[in-house]
């Protein structure tokens, strides 16, 4: 929609629009959802913009009035006062006039106290107004950064010796590299994609073999740290640290996986 067709839809029908955006931005795809909530987002900036101007345009028409008001009385004042002293007899008419500018003047300042009152209660409806819609923005924001949390779940299967990585967030996910125990990191040109609720999984078969060798029989549940390098949907970086977990259960080697910390990180 351009910005002259924004401008010409009425406050109810922008509201009107702001409710279809609420209504689709209920879909479980969550593109989708951040465009309709953006689209409602500024319907609501529109509706914000135009109170705040009708709102300025009220209290300066007030202003306008209460000065041409000073004015009218203060000039018909004067008026009276020079009437009243072309003539000395009517002194006491000229009291009266003062007594009576004296008196506009009260109206004057109790209606200059009532605009006051006015403004501050116009200003505190749209504080309240606007608090309310950043109220509603920082909903939106949250409601999408959310949407983005790295959720990884890190397993490792005994039966086929595969490392299991599995995406329990809601949007995609990408791989980039990992780095094992004290080798160096490993980073590929595209990063694996990882879908909500999908899986991939890397190969571990050499080191299965390698730890049967070299792991002594002693109990002893021996710690290889492993770091994961992980993209999300909206192209933020990750780094999930996690150890890999191996021991002898008799004549069994058995392994695990456990994540330690997931820190947004450049890589």
């Amino acid at each position: 929609m351009r910005v002259e067709e924004l401008s010409k839809l009425s406050v109810s029908q922008l509201k009107e629009q702001a409710d279809i955006h609420f209504i689709a931005a209920e879909t479980p795809i969550d593109a989708d959802r951040d465009y309709e909530l953006v689209c409602a987002q500024l319907y609501l900036t529109e509706i914000k913009n135009r109170y705040d101007e009708r709102i300025a345009k009220r209290d300066f028409r007030l202003e306008i009035a209460v000065i041409v008001l000073i004015a009218l009385e203060l000039v018909a004042a004067v008026y009276e006062v020079i009437e009243t002293r072309a003539n000395a007899s009517q002194a006491s008419q000229q009291i009266a006039v003062l007594e009576k500018l004296n008196k506009s003047a009260s109206d004057t300042a109790a209606a200059l106290s009532a605009l006051r009152i006015a403004q501050e209660s116009a200003l505190a409806t749209q504080q309240h107004t606007l608090d309310n819609i950043i109220t509603m923005n920082t909903a939106l924001q949250d409601a999408m950064g959310l949407n983005y949390a790295v959720a990884l779940e890190v397993s490792f299967n005994e039966g086929n010796s595969h490392m299991e990585y599995a995406n329990k967030g809601k949007t995609n996910l990408y791989l980039w590299g990992s780095k094992f125990d004290k080798d160096p990191a490993s980073l590929s040109n595209e990063g694996r994609l990882i879908t909500p609720q999908g899986m991939i999984y890397a190969d571990m078969t050499s080191f299965r073999k390698q730890a049967e060798t070299t792991i002594a029989k002693d109990g002893i549940t021996h710690q290889f740290p492993v770091e994961l390098y992980l993209k999300s949907a909206n192209q933020k970086s990750y780094v999930q640290k996690c150890y890999m977990l191996v021991h002898w259960d008799g004549d069994s080697l058995k392994i695990g996986m456990q994540t330690i910390s997931v820190t947004a990180q450049h890589f």
